[in-house]
């Protein structure tokens, strides 16, 4: 049975008890019996997730169901004890990030946390749930990326409302999201500052979770041919998944667009509140001019 608390602003829907008991009956069946089972079963008690996940594979033209077999349910098993851990700090530290994060910019909307088992759609996705603001937790994406620290959990949690914060500011002032590679650098570097700043840190989770102990030092060395990389593939329609997706990498390194983006909000935070850069208005012209700065050595 499905947990559903409600903690003031925050709504908990905590899914991962049904799916224990999903897994405890079909872990042992074939592949796509257990995609099958998930869809019918486990998922097909939240209609409403159930369609947001398919609905975002099919408006990118891709078969959710070959994902979920090759990319997913084969690494469940080990990933159960990391699910575990990430969904007990889930529970721990959402609600009170949320509150103090509200309560600092005196935003009184409710939120949904839900907390399921989904097929790759990302650790954290800040949307809309039955007409409300909600944070998304996939648990299959939180072990693959093996953050399972509180730390790291507190930073995904803020990263996640940092988006929810975002669009309210937008909202407020009448201004729609565009959609390109440069303006998923401005909203997920805007996420990362202000994540930073909610968690009184250096390091995002994203740095925190990193493998590889050099990232720093490989993004700084390399930050200017990422810089001409991005633009030469935005001119020539090239695939920009290799700087945001966990299962991409661009000379050995992935999310390297993430860094970027933030790179480029901490430049504008020398002149604009965090506020002021959420309703910005001509993005894609402000993120393109300041990629040519970088590639050029003047940032």
């Amino acid at each position: 049975m499905k947990n559903n608390n409600r903690h003031g602003q925050a709504q908990i829907l905590d899914t991962f008890p049904d799916f224990e008991e999903y897994w405890k009956q079909y872990r042992h069946s074939p592949r796509r019996v257990q995609v099958e089972a998930w869809e019918s079963g486990y998922m097909g008690k939240w209609p409403a997730l159930l369609k947001k996940q398919i609905g975002q594979y099919r408006s990118e033209g891709v078969d959710w169901k070959k994902v979920a077999e090759k990319r997913i349910f084969p690494y469940l098993k080990t990933r159960l004890t990391s699910m575990r851990l990430a969904r007990k700090r889930l529970l721990e530290e959402s609600v009170g990030i949320i509150h103090k994060a509200m309560g600092r910019f005196r935003v009184h909307h409710p939120v949904y946390v839900i907390i399921y088992v989904g097929i790759g759609l990302g650790a954290g996705w800040a949307t809309i749930y039955k007409k409300s603001p909600a944070l998304l937790f996939g648990l299959e994406n939180i072990a693959e990326e093996g953050w399972t620290s509180k730390s790291e959990i507190r930073g995904l949690v803020s990263h996640e409302l940092s988006h929810l914060l975002h669009s309210y500011w937008r909202g407020k002032v009448g201004r729609r999201f565009g959609c390109s590679p440069l303006w998923q650098l401005y909203t997920e570097g805007f996420a990362d500052r202000l994540e930073l700043m909610l968690q009184g840190s250096s390091r995002s989770h994203r740095a925190e979770g990193a493998d590889e102990d050099d990232w720093p030092n490989w993004y700084s060395m390399n930050r200017r041919w990422l810089v001409k990389e991005f633009l030469r593939r935005l001119e020539t329609n090239g695939d920009m998944k290799p700087f945001f997706g966990s299962w991409y990498t661009l000379r050995g390194h992935s999310q390297s667009g993430y860094f970027l983006g933030s790179d480029l909000i901490k430049t504008l935070e020398k002149s604009y509140s965090p506020e002021e850069i959420a309703t910005l208005s001509n993005i894609s012209k402000r993120m393109r001019a300041m990629l040519g700065e970088l590639a050029r050595g003047n940032l």
